[in-house]
């Protein structure tokens, strides 16, 4: 592989977020047939502020692409992180991490002792407190398509061994 690879989170676009902040606009347009000088009432303003700031808040959740992974020969970004380079993982392996009541699966890439490596705030709460969820981890679940999902996992068979 000698280009870099990206991979998006995919995020279900019709969830409940999604059913809630198009039944307030109908409401909102059923308020407003009926009662045109609703707009001149401040709490009604206020409400259609409101809904706007939901519709905005989906479309930058689920419609814009957030990058979830990027690959290179040399080095793995994984979200916001630093660019964790490859001769400082010292093996991959999948677990089962508790997220919520239910367990999902997570590759976690397990780096060698003592590397140089600037640690954002999440990945040091996450050392820390210790535990299943490793600060290298790269989601499998339903945030990632299947066909990224097995792609990510052939190129880390690649680049690092697996236990």
């Amino acid at each position: 592989m000698t280009e870099t690879k990206t991979f998006y989170y995919t995020f279900r676009k019709f969830n409940l977020h999604f059913v809630i902040t198009l039944l307030l606009t109908l409401c909102i347009l059923c308020a407003l047939k009926c009662y045109p000088k609703l707009l001149l009432w401040w709490p009604a303003i206020a409400f259609c502020i409101a809904v706007a700031l939901c519709w905005l808040t989906w479309i930058l959740l689920y419609v814009v692409k957030h990058k979830m992974l990027i690959i290179t020969d040399k080095t793995i970004k994984i979200d916001h992180c630093e660019p964790l380079p490859w001769k400082d993982v010292d093996h991959a392996e999948i677990r089962l991490v508790r997220y919520c009541i239910c367990k999902k699966p997570v590759m976690a890439l397990i780096p060698k002792k003592k590397i140089k490596y600037k640690y954002n705030l999440m990945q040091k709460s996450l050392m820390k407190r210790g535990g299943n969820f490793p600060a290298f981890s790269i989601p499998l679940y339903d945030i990632v398509s299947p066909y990224d999902a097995v792609e990510i996992h052939k190129i880390i068979a690649d680049k690092t061994k697996f236990k």
